[in-house]
């Protein structure tokens, strides 16, 4: 699985075989949307907050008596920020055809949210 702290050590420079009888473009774009699929970490803790609920009394008239509980802030849920990175642009330093086969160099560049 690769995981936003993985995806930040692959910004710059790395190298890939290139396997005969497939374009360089291929490569690249494989290599983007295998980066982007595992673009999934497992969710950190989410941080609470300290709320204070009413708890009724039962009587009528009588004034409700607060109780403090811990309540996870929601903004900071995956669901709600989305993906860390939303496109890893992918180049290649050299194009090797088709008919080739070899190390291609690429470099990568991460664009956060």
């Amino acid at each position: 699985m690769v995981t936003p702290l993985k995806l930040r050590r692959l910004h710059g420079l790395f190298c890939v075989y290139k396997p005969l009888g497939v374009h360089w473009k291929l490569v690249r774009d494989t290599i983007e949307t295998n980066l982007l699929k595992g673009n999934v970490a497992p969710p950190p803790a989410l941080p609470h907050k300290v709320r204070f609920l009413a708890e009724p009394t039962g009587e009528a008239g009588a004034a409700a008596s607060l109780s403090a509980a811990p309540v996870p802030v929601l903004s900071h849920h995956p669901l709600v920020t989305g993906p860390e990175f939303q496109h890893i642009r992918v180049g290649v330093g050299h194009r090797l055809d088709a008919a080739s086969s070899g190390v291609l160099g690429m470099t990568s560049h991460l664009i956060l949210r």
